[in-house]
């Protein structure tokens, strides 16, 4: 059977979760029974199938969305564990997504937080920097 959590969650979110986890249908609707007395398990578990379904057809930003945001929350939990080799692998890889996307538009910059402005100022004098050290290596 699987654990149920001790702060509670509402049934659907709890089916959603245990389906995640690879808990047989089975044993969530044994789970749910003692958890979530008079609850229509069968309609949570639908409900959860169907947002599978739809997660499925979802376009490519929404699910590069989704998939940058799990990475950022593993990132939290790595650190809050004190696993930094691999918060430092999901930086790596959170780094090379960002670096494949498209650059900001002039409007999109204007709309940025001035903080998330300036950080990009500085990276973009320290790319310079560095790409000048570069040119003068191999003439010199």
């Amino acid at each position: 059977m699987p654990d149920v959590p001790a702060t509670k969650i509402s049934a659907q979110e709890q089916v959603f979760q245990w389906l995640i986890e690879g808990v047989r249908v089975r044993d969530i609707k044994e789970a749910a029974a003692i958890s979530y007395p008079g609850v229509d398990i069968d309609k949570c578990i639908d409900a959860a199938l169907d947002g599978f379904a739809k997660t499925a057809h979802a376009e490519g930003d929404v699910l590069r969305g989704w998939c940058l945001e799990a990475y950022g929350e593993l990132y939290r939990r790595m650190m809050e564990i004190g696993d930094f080799t691999g918060a430092l692998r999901a930086v790596k890889e959170l780094s090379r997504e960002a670096d494949k996307q498209p650059k900001c538009s002039e409007k999109q910059k204007q709309q940025a937080p001035p903080r998330v402005v300036a950080e990009a100022k500085k990276k973009k004098a320290t790319r310079k920097k560095s790409s000048r050290r570069k040119r003068k290596r191999p003439g010199g």
